[in-house]
Order: C-alpha cells, then sequence, then structure tokens
C-alpha cells in the first residue's frame, strides 16, 4: 500500500488548491501523522498560499514542507537534463517521509521559466517517489470534446513516464456543460475513475486582504472579517457621485484617487443602505490619505479601505495582475472548496483509491533509493578497494555523509587525498588503509597461507599476493572487521571475484556466482 498520494494539475489555475484541501480533508478522517510536501514553489520559498492553507488548517507540523524554488531547481538543470533536479527532489522528499504516516505531494503550480514541460516533470518526480497520480484537469472555458481530449493527452503523459493514476478530477467546469459532462464519461471508458467540480468564481476571487497585499497597500479602514470580502467585479471612480452610484454592483471594489473624498463617502454610504448594492471595498491612489473627519465616516460602515502610492490608471493594471487564492482566513472559499469536494466526489470510492493504490513501476531511482533506506535501517561496514578512483571517492563522500554506512578505502594514503582534493571530496569519516604499510598485512598473509596451502601457496607468496588491494579487502571481510566489499569500477569481474572465491568461498548448495 503506498503512503503517500501525488497531485499534480496538468496546466496552469486548474484548481489544483481545491482539490488539495478535499484530499487532506478525506485523509485526516483516516490517518495520524500527516505531511504536506510541495517539491517545487514560487517566489523565493518564504510564502505559498496553498502550504499556508493547509499546515494551518490541519495543524500540520514540519521542518521544511518544500524541495526548491524554481529558481532553485533551475540550477540543477544541467546539458544532461534534469537527472540530477529529480534525484535531488526525491532524496528530500524520502528523508522527510520517515516521519509521516502518510505524506501529500503537491506538484508544481506551471508559473515556471518552462511551464509546458511541468506536466512531465510532475510525473518524473511521482513515479520515482513511488507516489500514485491524482490529476487535475482544467475544464473551464472548455466543452465536453475538448475535456475528453485535455483527459486522454494528460494521462498519456502520466502513464508513459510511468506513473499510475489513481484518478482524475476535471475541475472548474461550467455549470451548463457539467451534467453533460457527467454523461459522456458514463459512456466513455477510462482505465481510472474521473469526478468533475464546477467552476466557482467564489473560488478564484481576490479578497480585499489579498488587493491590499499585492498593491502594497495601507488598510486604513476595515476588520479581520471585513478584508475577507471577495471582489467582483472593479469600478474606476473617475466621475461624480451620481454617476458612481449608478454602476456600483454587489462586490463591486471601487478605485478612485485619494482626494475624492465624495466618492469614498458616497461608496460607503451605499454599504449602509438596504436597497444599495454592498460593494466589497475603496482604494485610494495617489498616495493621498482621508482627513480625520472622512476617516470617521468611513469608518463607521465598516467598509474595508486601502491606501497606495501608484494612480488609478497603475492601480487598475496592477489588479488584473493579481489572483485569488484560497488562505487560512478564507472561510468562505474553504467552505464553498470543501463542499463542492465532497458534492462531486464519492468519499468511500476515493478513500480507498488513495489508500490501497499502488504504485504501477519501480524506477531505477525509486530502487536506489529504497536500498539506501534499507542500508540505513541496518548500517554495515563496506571496504573499496578502489580507493584512488574519482567515482569511488565521491560515491564514498555522498554515502557517509548521508548516514547510509560505514567505509573504508583502499589504497596508498598520499595518491588517495589528492585524488580527492583533486576531485573536491571530504574524506571526513572514511578510513583509508594502505595494503602495502598496514599491519595487518602479516597476519592476513599467514591466514591466505593456511587456506591456500593445498596449492602450494607459501608464506612469501601470499605476503606479496594480501598486498593487492582485492586481495586485501576480501581478507577484511574474511576475518570479520568489515562486512563487505564492493568493486569493479576500474577492476575486472574475475579480478574482483577470483579473491572471493579462493578464501570466503560459496556456500555448498551454491552453483553460480555472478557480478551485478
Amino acid at each position: 500500500m503506498s503512503n503517500s498520494l501525488y497531485i499534480t494539475s496538468t496546466t496552469i489555475r486548474a484548481g489544483k488548491a481545491v482539490v488539495a484541501l478535499g484530499t487532506l480533508e478525506t485523509l485526516a478522517r483516516h490517518v495520524g501523522r500527516i505531511g504536506v510536501f510541495r517539491p517545487i514553489v514560487d517566489g523565493d520559498g518564504t510564502h505559498d498560499a496553498l502550504l499556508e492553507l493547509l499546515t494551518d488548517r490541519y495543524q500540520l507540523q514540519v521542518e521544511r514542507d518544500y524541495g526548491l524554488t524554481y529558481a532553485e531547481a533551475a540550477a540543477f538543470v544541467d546539458e544532461d537534463g534534469d537527472a540530477r533536479l529529480v534525484a535531488h527532489l526525491v532524496d528530500t522528499f524520502n528523508h522527510m517521509k520517515e516521519h509521516f504516516d502518510f505524506v501529500l505531494i503537491i506538484g508544481s503550480d506551471f508559473t515556471g521559466p518552462s511551464p509546458s514541460t511541468e506536466l512531465a516533470m510532475n510525473a518524473r518526480l511521482a513515479s520515482n517517489m513511488g507516489a500514485p497520480v491524482l490529476a487535475v484537469v482544467n475544464g473551464h472555458d472548455l466543452d465536453e470534446a475538448e475535456i475528453l481530449n485535455a483527459m486522454d493527452s494528460s494521462s498519456s503523459v502520466l502513464t508513459r513516464l510511468g506513473c499510475s493514476v489513481v484518478a482524475m478530477i476535471v475541475n472548474r467546469v461550467d455549470g451548463d456543460t457539467i451534467e453533460r459532462m457527467r454523461a459522456r464519461l458514463v459512456e466513455e471508458p477510462h482505465r481510472s475513475p474521473v469526478y468533475v467540480l464546477r467552476d466557482l468564481p467564489v473560488l478564484s476571487a481576490l479578497t480585499v486582504e489579498e488587493v491590499a497585499a499585492g498593491l502594497h497597500g495601507t488598510i486604513l479602514v476595515g476588520s479581520k472579517d471585513s478584508l475577507q470580502r471577495e471582489v467582483d467585479a472593479y469600478v474606476a471612480g473617475s466621475g461624480h457621485l451620481q454617476t458612481l452610484l449608478p454602476v456600483l454592483s454587489e462586490g463591486a471594489l471601487v478605485v478612485a484617487s485619494g482626494d475624492r473624498a465624495d466618492l469614498a463617502v458616497g461608496t460607503a454610504a451605499s454599504a449602509l443602505s438596504r436597497d444599495m448594492p454592498t460593494p466589497s471595498g475603496v482604494v485610494l491612489t495617489c498616495g493621498h490619505r482621508p482627513d480625520a473627519m472622512i476617516q470617521t465616516l468611513l469608518e463607521a460602515s465598516g467598509l474595508p479601505v486601502v491606501a497606495v502610492e501608484p494612480d488609478t490608471y497603475a492601480t487598475l493594471h496592477a489588479l488584473e495582475g493579481l489572483r485569488g487564492e484560497i488562505r487560512p482566513t478564507s472561510r468562505r472559499k474553504i467552505a464553498a472548496a470543501l463542499g463542492e469536494f465532497n458534492a462531486g466526489v464519492d468519499a468511500e470510492e476515493f478513500s480507498r483509491l488513495i489508500r490501497l493504490s499502488h504504485p504501477e513501476a519501480i524506477t531505477p531511482l525509486m530502487f536506489s533509493f529504497g536500498l539506501l533506506d534499507r542500508a540505513r535501517a541496518d548500517r554495515r561496514h563496506i571496504v573499496l578497494p578502489e580507493g584512488a578512483d574519482d567515482r569511488i571517492l565521491q560515491a564514498a563522500e555522498e554515502l557517509v555523509h548521508a548516514n547510509v554506512v560505514d567505509i573504508t578505502l583502499l589504497g596508498h594514503a598520499s595518491e588517495v587525498f589528492a585524488k580527492a582534493i583533486a576531485a573536491g571530496v571530504d574524506l571526513t569519516g572514511i578510513e583509508i588503509i594502505d595494503p602495502a604499510t598496514s599491519p595487518l598485512r602479516d597476519e592476513f598473509a599467514e591466514e591466505y597461507a593456511r587456506l591456500r596451502a593445498h596449492r602450494g601457496v607459501t608464506l612469501d607468496i601470499a605476503y606479496d599476493t594480501v598486498m593487492d588491494p582485492s586481495y586485501f579487502g576480501t581478507m577484511l571481510v574474511h576475518t570479520g572487521r568489515v562486512d563487505g566489499m564492493v568493486s569493479g569500477a576500474a577492476h575486472t569481474t574475475a579480478h574482483t571475484i577470483r579473491p572471493a572465491l579462493e578464501i570466503i568461498r560459496t556456500t555448498p548448495e551454491a552453483q553460480i556466482v555472478s557480478s551485478a
């Protein structure tokens, strides 16, 4: 049974937050310790609305809940592709998941430098993390045929890259399309369940609080609750009050120059009237602030008022670049999101899918990380006879610093250290033995001569033989000083196996000896 689930959208703004919120709500009913991990986040990593929402709502305790920012991720991509990036993120995830019963992984937001390749990146991450995939398809402004095409193309990418897709959620489907879409899905065969969710404008609407933050404005009036009002429309206050009032609508945000106190007061009065629409707030531009008397009138209405430095045109232009998010304080959005998720998703079936699904493919990266996890759990001591090989030095450094294994390197100490310095390798914590000068050479020679006496091996011959790193390393294993030996990077298979056959030998039932 997999103890993780990877949520990835297939395009930008597919409503992944709704699905993540609903999924975590489901998990919280069945799982004790839940972790949330985002491999790649936008910005500098100090703020991620979705992580803040989930960790706050479910009181999740994690030291680091993301892998890299887009900028940091770019540094891992080289001429050989993104293999280093994938390995780094998978390793970060594997370290994190040890502390939880279940980890919900939430893919990238398709806002990076190469959004067209992000679905493939998320697929590779999910496959190598061994996490089943819950795919979120954006159905906004698409008809049934277009949605089915988007589903098929996304599914093709995910399965081609080794993902196990447990379900698809088609999100943000228009109200007049959703029933026809559900009817089509009954007729269309699919390998995994598909759920359809409506497009709820409230979920993508900006709140006044988000407007203030996005415009770097100062909140002049507004309680914690009033700042959560959703903005449904913008109205530019450029005319007289009698021109403004007829165009006000429910949830409208009035943007006007700060010296137009009449427009601000008139908008506030509209909020107090039962017969007038209730605006969401007022933004005062050009750096003007109302005087004390006007401020008192505005406060009486309870309508949020924000002051900004740019002019009205620049402010409206900046607003077009902002988008609403579901934040911990967005009670209305949270309720709407969970309501829609619960209405559109079969809770019992969904719970069974995410708890009992298995990855269909074991990738090389999954296999190697699995070995590392097993090695850490039963830490052993390994000798590497090819101590002067750059690849061996780098591998030894990584393994020891990752607390996977204890390592002994064989070779001339001066040569090994020179190679390490040239390769930028830190050998702290790694034992180095020179077989030619080691005090163990006499003991090993006597033992080897004893074992091979029937083959005419004398002590002098044995003394020369055990100076060979492969023989010396095998003797370390034979005498119990280390648990095993790994070789073959610079030596042939025969050179590696022959000492083992002569000294350690095979069990009586073994008929075949092989290398890997």
